[in-house]
């Protein structure tokens, strides 16, 4: 921009808020500079300041996010559930182990005997 805005128009005015945003970081980063070289508490709530003047338009861009999903959220009709089954009875799931399976796992067993009968190792006994 060569010329300054016209004075009264919408630039003049972008123009004014952003001077003061610079301006508001340049005071905060001077006085977290001076707090931290004389120590303190006084350093970290300055620090803090700094900080929080740097990130604002985050967090302002953090809660009209939150708003607007919780204005979404609010939008959603309440969930309601009905059983699948009568009440009072059981369902039934079916079975999908298969015969190979059960021969599978009966053969592990059966070696795992064989293991433990050659050796000296004794299973533990079981305790109730």
């Amino acid at each position: 921009m060569r010329e300054p805005p016209r004075y009264g128009s919408l630039l003049e005015v972008l123009c004014l808020i952003i001077w003061k945003h610079r301006q508001s970081l340049m005071v905060a980063s001077v006085r977290a500079q001076a707090q931290a070289a004389i120590g303190g508490d006084a350093a970290v709530e300055a620090f803090k300041e700094f900080k929080s003047q740097v990130n604002r338009i985050e967090v302002e861009d953090q809660e009209n996010k939150m708003r607007s999903a919780l204005k979404d959220w609010a939008k959603v009709p309440e969930i309601r559930f009905k059983p699948v089954a009568p009440l009072g009875t059981a369902p039934s799931l079916p079975s999908t182990i298969r015969a190979s399976e059960v021969d599978a796992v009966d053969e592990h067993k059966e070696a795992i005997r064989r293991v433990l009968s050659s050796s000296k190792l004794r299973p533990l006994p079981r305790t109730k």
